[in-house]
């Protein structure tokens, strides 16, 4: 018949209990006495997992400054493009500024290049009459001399100039 052995019969000892040193209620025993360290180990544990939502959340503060910090660079960055297609435009405005000085000194040296021609013209121009005139005061001379050498009177000095 059915005795008290080991896993048979009722009571403690079905479950292998002290009746018998069944390893489940050794364990039972032991699981008792390991409580407290795993309610410490369940701290701990709650302790790290509040240590890390903690950085979790300096990270997620972190990020957001990184972000800031990007989109006021950004915003400079676009700044920094402005002024310098202002200053690209002024510079381009500045040369085509000097181009046209240049052209319109190139002109006024033209000109006055020109003027220093005609100027040049009208002296050797000038120079000619004055030898022309020089020419025929020789001549009204000349002529004077010979008409009063015609008629006798011979002049005792030379007629002014």
């Amino acid at each position: 018949g059915g005795g008290l052995g080991r896993g048979q019969g009722g009571g403690a000892a079905a479950d292998g209990g002290p009746a018998d040193g069944g390893p489940a209620w050794l364990a039972s025993l032991s699981g008792l006495a390991s409580l407290p360290a795993a309610q410490s180990e369940v701290e701990q544990l709650r302790r790290e997992a509040a240590q890390v939502r903690s950085e979790i959340d300096l990270a997620r503060r972190s990020l957001s400054e990184v972000r800031r910090g990007a989109e006021s660079a950004g915003e400079q960055l676009e700044a920094t493009q402005a002024r310098l297609q202002a200053t690209q435009s002024e510079l381009a405005d500045g040369v085509a500024q000097l181009a046209a000085a240049r052209e319109e000194a190139a002109a006024a040296t033209r000109a006055a290049e020109g003027a220093r021609r005609q100027a040049d013209e009208y002296s050797r121009q000038a120079r000619e009459r004055r030898r022309e005139l020089e020419a025929l005061r020789r001549d009204v001379k000349e002529a004077d001399a010979l008409r009063a050498a015609r008629e006798g009177d011979a002049p005792r000095r030379t007629p002014p100039p």
